[in-house]
């Protein structure tokens, strides 16, 4: 167990993104960002994908919740959560290694995993049920900075 646990939270009455740290910089452009983010969430709506959208629309980003899965992936957001199926890549618009979307897969573990489904698909990201909020930013942000 760590017992320094949030510890960086505030630094000299300040929080840690208004000091000066080295590569901070970045990290506060990516806050901003967020909020900033127009998203599509193609997952069904049941706890898991409640608890998804809920902890997106709590990082400020603009969520829209797409189901059932359109025969297009949607080209018009910023970055999109989409669940596994076996016809995705064909319902991925863009040419491979040239995206419209950072595009993040979301394994719900109903079926085994396809690795070379995975592959075909060319994503940015892949985010496993059940998905912590810790999960969840961090996969948004990787997808977006090799978006």
């Amino acid at each position: 167990m760590r017992l320094d646990y949030g510890h960086d939270r505030w630094l000299s009455g300040r929080r840690r993104d208004e000091v000066h740290l080295p590569g901070n910089d970045r990290q506060a452009k990516h806050t901003q960002r967020t909020g900033e983010l127009n998203l599509a969430v193609i997952v069904e709506r049941d706890d898991n994908g409640e608890f998804l959208i809920r902890e997106l629309q709590r990082m400020r980003a603009n969520v829209r919740h797409v189901w059932p899965a359109p025969a297009q992936v949607p080209l018009q957001y910023d970055a999109i959560f989409c669940t596994i199926s076996n016809d995705l890549p064909q319902r991925i618009p863009w040419v491979p290694g040239e995206p419209s979307s950072a595009l993040i897969l979301v394994d719900d573990g109903k079926a085994p995993l396809n690795l070379n489904l995975i592959h075909n698909c060319a994503a940015h990201g892949l985010l496993h049920y059940p998905a912590t909020s810790r999960m969840i930013q961090s996969v948004l942000m990787l997808a977006r900075e090799h978006f």
